[in-house]
Formats: C-alpha cells, sequence, structure tokens
C-alpha cells in the first residue's frame, strides 16, 4: 500500500477487524506522504453483511486500484455467517468479495490467520482447506523468524504454499526475507516514529519436499 500510494496510485482497503486510525498510523511510520495519503487511500470498515448496494458503492471505490487488500478473513467470513470450516462456505465467501474485486482488474490481497499450533498448520489458514484451494493466483506464509515490535527489528520469510500458474515458484520455497526496523529514534516534530522496511533476497529457500534449492 505504501508503494502504491507513494507512485501516485488508489489503494482500497477493506478491514473486518482493525480501525482505520491503526491503518493510517503505519502508514505515516513508513514514511508515507500525508497528502498523497489524504488523496489515495480509500478505507472500508465493513459493519454489516454485504448487500447489492454495499457492493455497487465498494466497486465504484476499487475501479481504479491496482491493489485492494482484504484483511481479517476470519471476522469477514463470520460477519456473512460463513463457516470457517465448511470448503462450500469457503468458496462462497471468495465469489462474494475477492473474485469479484479481482474481476475488476484489481491485484486483491488477503490477510489471514494461521493455527497457532505450527505443528497443525498445514499450508493453508485456519479453517477450511477450499480457502487455499480456491485462490487463482499466489498464496504466501510470513515465517517469523524474529518478531516484531516497537523499538525492535523483526524478520520475517515468505514463503510460497501455492502459485496455481507458476510464476512464481515451487511451494515451500522462501521468496524473500521480509525486515522491519523500528529503532530509528523520532525526528524533531513528527507525529510517529519512522518503521523502514524492506525485502532482501533469501539466503536459503527448500521446496515442498524440503530439499535446498537455490533462492530466486
Amino acid at each position: 500500500a505504501a508503494q502504491e500510494i507513494a507512485n501516485d496510485q488508489p489503494v482500497l482497503v477493506i478491514d473486518f477487524e482493525d480501525r482505520a486510525e491503526t491503518f493510517v498510523s503505519r502508514l505515516l511510520q513508513l514514511q508515507v506522504d500525508p497528502a498523497l495519503l489524504l488523496t489515495h487511500l480509500r478505507y472500508v470498515r465493513p459493519e454489516s453483511g454485504m448487500t447489492a448496494a454495499q457492493w455497487s458503492r465498494l466497486a465504484a471505490k476499487a475501479a481504479d486500484c491496482r491493489l485492494v487488500i482484504v484483511d481479517g478473513i476470519t471476522e469477514a467470513m463470520t460477519m456473512h455467517g460463513l463457516s470457517l470450516m465448511d470448503n462450500a462456505d469457503a468458496a462462497k465467501w471468495l465469489a462474494m468479495i475477492p473474485n469479484r474485486l479481482a474481476d475488476l482488474g484489481c491485484g486483491v490481497l488477503q490477510v489471514d490467520h494461521v493455527v497457532k499450533d505450527a505443528e497443525a498448520r498445514g499450508r493453508y489458514a485456519i479453517g477450511a482447506q477450499h480457502k487455499l484451494a480456491g485462490i487463482t493466483g499466489t498464496a504466501y506464509r510470513a515465517v517469523t523468524v524474529k518478531s516484531f515490535g516497537k523499538g525492535e527489528k523483526g524478520h520475517t520469510r515468505i514463503v510460497i504454499d501455492k502459485d496455481k500458474h507458476g510464476d512464481v515458484g515451487p511451494v515451500g520455497m522462501t521468496v524473500a526475507d521480509f525486515h522491519l526496523d523500528a529503532t530509528e529514534p523520532k525526528p524533531s516534530g513528527a507525529v510517529v516514529s519512522p518503521i523502514l522496511a524492506w525485502l532482501d533476497v533469501p539466503q536459503e529457500s527448500h521446496d515442498e519436499g524440503g530439499t535446498s534449492v537455490p533462492p530466486s
């Protein structure tokens, strides 16, 4: 979102989980120009299930966006009376909002949670397997190497869980090392402390069978 806005592009955020203040604060910490933020960030916090009228308004907001972020899939499905554990309901969810947004030409990023127990996690987010099977592009898993926090440096590996068209790489491959650095002091007069964020070429990676492969 920060990159798109910095490039003078609109971004739509559909946030079922948090509030606008949190998202805006994060973008300001990533040093997004406040003027560009006011112009290009389109933030929606749904309070009820999708209706035809609501979809029309949402589609209008998304029409010229290259990126739409849908955050909080558990909350979104629950709001619409759909079961996280039911494959048919997972398919209904994808058809209700994400696939319709993709049909408009948007790149759609869904943010979902995984099971807390790493050994029981598998390759997809918490709930029905169709959450992964129904994705028509690429699914990534964020694997924490060092937890991120205020005044800390964090490190996460971005790993492929699914690549339907084979454009990115094999399942299990680490495609990037994602770093966040919140150790920079707050500049004089600044509202928030800056956060630095960047991607590095991975130092190691493995395919689905656990075999070491050269990083892309």
